[in-house]
């Protein structure tokens, strides 16, 4: 684990420096693809900033309301860069819900929007697991194979490896995609499901070995229950896309 980056008198995270470092790339693929679903790379940028942007105003906020005592020291430790002090769903629902007024504002198609973010987020993923893997967090189980890593006081799985190697994978599939359909654009939405599945799928294997797991009735895990019940919704609606596309495509000939 490598939490902190000394630099003379400065100390950055890691973490976050990675998760910085891996929104740059990606957008830059992003750009790279656009013109492939008639997308414009300024637009969609500023699309992804603004959700960016407002989903970490809505996780601050949220965090902020469900405790309040982290004012007892003042207003500044709103402005605290500290990541565990953020509430996802808040930032997530108001990220996606600053993104999709955008969308609707600038008229963007929506299943060929999501196609043209997914090479940026299939690589953005990567990084996200060598983050994790940096600030020791979605540590594994304990375990005695080989293999292990020591943290937190005992051997445990290196889930973070196994999450960025899965990552990985997907990004490469991803590319490979894109590569292979260079000269046609494939069925809209069939790019993004099937990221979203594989990565669904992968989720669901990959919490098996995770010690940091929301644990319900007895012995279930609520991500990959979470993650199961997602990826049957992505392959239900990949096989709706794929039948209106061939039922499109028949119409036309």
């Amino acid at each position: 684990m490598l939490p902190i980056i000394q630099i003379g008198p400065f100390s950055v995270q890691a973490a976050g420096l990675v998760i910085l470092l891996g929104l740059w790339l990606g957008l830059g693929r992003v750009e790279k693809h656009a013109s492939r679903y008639a997308m414009k790379p300024a637009e969609l940028e500023t699309m992804v900033m603004l959700t960016l942007g407002i989903g970490l105003i809505g996780a601050r906020i949220g965090y902020v309301a469900s405790n309040p005592t982290m004012l007892s020291s003042g207003w500044l430790a709103i402005l605290s860069p500290r990541p565990e002090m953020l509430e996802p769903l808040t930032g997530i629902l108001s990220g996606v819900a600053a993104g999709v007024i955008y969308g609707r504002k600038h008229q963007f198609e929506l299943w060929a929007t999501l196609d043209s973010l997914t090479p940026g987020a299939a690589l953005f993923m990567a990084f996200l697991a060598l983050s994790h893997f940096l600030s020791g967090n979605a540590y594994g189980m304990p375990t005695s194979l080989p293999w292990s890593i020591q943290l937190y006081g005992t051997s445990r799985h290196p889930s973070q490896m196994y999450e960025l190697v899965a990552a990985t994978g997907i990004y490469l599939w991803v590319e490979r995609q894109l590569r292979v359909h260079s000269d046609r654009q494939s069925s809209p939405g069939v790019l993004v499901l099937k990221f979203l599945a594989g990565s669904l799928g992968a989720r669901v294997l990959l919490e098996t070995f995770r010690g940091d797991s929301t644990i319900i009735a007895g012995n279930v895990r609520l991500e990959q229950l979470a993650a199961l019940g997602l990826f049957a919704a992505c392959l239900w609606l990949l096989e709706k896309r794929e039948r209106y596309s061939m039922l499109d495509k028949n119409n036309r000939s």
